[in-house]
């Protein structure tokens, strides 16, 4: 949800439907490939937009109906890159870096309202998205790796 628009008409539209919201599960991401020199800042931005402050705008969104609510659930995925960091994806390690301190942050203090912040970090699995990622405009990316 990079648009603040369609994230508070997705909600309202639960809300209106359901009258409550369970679980809220962050999917966002996406990857560029570049050393932390040869993705620009611009690009280091838009994959912060999407793999980072979408999920925040999600939550920030959600957070407040499940504390009220007195329950929910708020599943991040992340990624084992979130934990390890990798060459030649600088950009999209450090964003999900940045999921993983997020919702360890997000668990302490939600927890006493009742609502359970859980990272989901898989590891390599056969999707497209390594099809789907695009190379820094500077980068060679060491050749193939």
């Amino acid at each position: 949800m990079d648009n603040e628009e369609s994230a508070k008409n997705a909600i309202g539209t639960i809300i209106q439907e359901k009258g409550r919201i369970d679980v809220l599960v962050n999917n966002a991401g996406g990857g560029i490939w570049g050393t932390g020199e040869d993705v620009s800042l611009e690009e280091f931005r838009e994959k912060f937009e999407t793999n980072f402050f979408s999920v925040v705008r999600m939550i920030q969104k959600v957070a407040p109906i499940m504390r009220e609510q007195g329950s929910g659930n708020i599943v991040n995925i992340s990624s084992v890159a979130g934990r390890i960091g990798l060459p030649a994806s600088t950009a999209y390690v450090s964003s999900k870096f940045a999921i993983e301190g997020l919702s360890e942050s997000l668990r302490y203090e939600l927890g006493p309202f009742g609502v359970n912040v859980i990272i989901i970090e898989p590891g390599v699995i056969k999707t497209n998205f390594f099809d789907s990622m695009k190379t820094a405009k500077k980068a060679d990316v060491w050749g193939n790796l």
